[in-house]
Parts: structure tokens; C-alpha cells; sequence
């Protein structure tokens, strides 16, 4: 599955997609879609009241 891949888990929320915060599941969609095609993904996201980063290519 993709998000074991990139290390996120069930119940973790998406905070930030490259530069762009995330407010719902269709900023997301729209800041990957944006993001994914130039490059690697950067993501922040939210586990358990702490904050996590990581990065990652779409294919």
C-alpha cells in the first residue's frame, strides 16, 4: 500500500502538502496533484498531537 510506503498510518491528517496547508481531503488531492509532478512531495502531517515530515515521489 502506497501510504506504508511513505510511512504514513490510519488516523494521521495531512497538515501541509509542499508550501501549501491543508484544510480537507480535496486540498490535498488538488496540492498533490500539483506537487507530484514536479518532483518529490513534501508532507507534514499530524500522529498522535505531534507533527512529522517526510518526502516522497508519485509515480
Amino acid at each position: 500500500r502506497i501510504r506504508d510506503e511513505i510511512g504514513l498510518q490510519e488516523g494521521d491528517v495531512i497538515a501541509q502538502v509542499g508550501q501549501t496547508r491543508i484544510n480537507s481531503a480535496e486540498a490535498a488531492s488538488s496540492a498533490f496533484d500539483r506537487y507530484g509532478a514536479r518532483g518529490p512531495v513534501f508532507v507534514v502531517f499530524e500522529r498522535n498531537r505531534q507533527y512529522f515530515q517526510t518526502s516522497f515521489y508519485l509515480r
